[in-house]
């Protein structure tokens, strides 16, 4: 996982998923009541029998986090709290599908420790190889 910012003032950690383990790690840091923003598809409808599914980004107060090992994928389901494209959804529960390549920004009260692993993120992680002969 590249952590591409963190904003003390505002409490928010805005992450890019580059690898599977990613998932797993992001199932731990989020929780409910976590603020999570991505870009996500919506369907929405044009009249009565037809809509569309239109490309947005959607702010969620998180509800439910669930890992999917069978699919790879890290469904975070809460009600809409930001809807800057105005699709008139606010309020509405949606699912957010996180997976390789996705990138979201998560602002909650942080704790030290995920902090801690926050600035590891930055850092990157060192590799220890060991070998027995």
């Amino acid at each position: 996982m590249r952590l591409l910012s963190y904003q003390e003032k505002t409490r928010t950690a805005t992450v890019q998923v580059t690898s599977l383990n990613d998932l797993w790690i992001l199932d731990s840091l989020i929780s409910p009541g976590t603020e999570v923003e991505a870009r996500t598809t919506r369907m929405t409808k044009v009249n009565e029998t037809r809509g569309s599914r239109v490309s947005t980004i959607l702010r969620v107060k998180a509800e439910k986090v669930s890992y999917e090992p069978f699919t790879n994928t890290l469904r975070i389901t809460g009600k809409i709290i930001s809807d800057p494209d105005e699709l008139g959804i606010l309020g509405s529960y949606h699912t957010i599908s996180v997976e390789l390549g996705t990138t979201l920004s998560m602002t909650k009260d942080w704790s030290k420790s995920e902090i801690k692993e926050l600035t590891d993120l930055k850092n990157g992680y060192g590799i220890i190889v060991v070998s027995i002969d």
